[in-house]
């Protein structure tokens, strides 16, 4: 999360890919805070693409509840994760 805000407010995008557990800051234990880089996202963007991609048993679950999608780890190499967002952009 350090530094998400300032690079977030001065970037126009529109598709944002977040990973499900990270650090609130550096020094701290990674944790599930896909909620608060959506949180941040949405202060900027409010109509932004966001996708959780993410191998945690609950991701679909966490993804569903922060009203964004969804894609594992598991199945879907980044490479193809890439070419799936490329298409559903049109």
């Amino acid at each position: 999360m350090e530094g998400l805000e300032e690079s977030v407010e001065g970037v126009g995008g529109k598709v944002w890919l977040i990973d499900g557990r990270f650090p609130i800051r550096s020094g701290i234990p990674i944790e599930f805070n896909a909620g608060k880089a959506v949180d941040t996202i949405r202060r900027f963007h409010q109509d932004a693409k966001i996708t959780l991609y993410s191998s945690d048993k609950d991701g679909e679950e966490h993804a569903r509840n922060l009203g964004i999608e969804y894609f594992n780890k598991g199945p879907i190499s980044p490479v193809e994760l890439v070419e799936t967002l490329k298409e559903s952009l049109g």
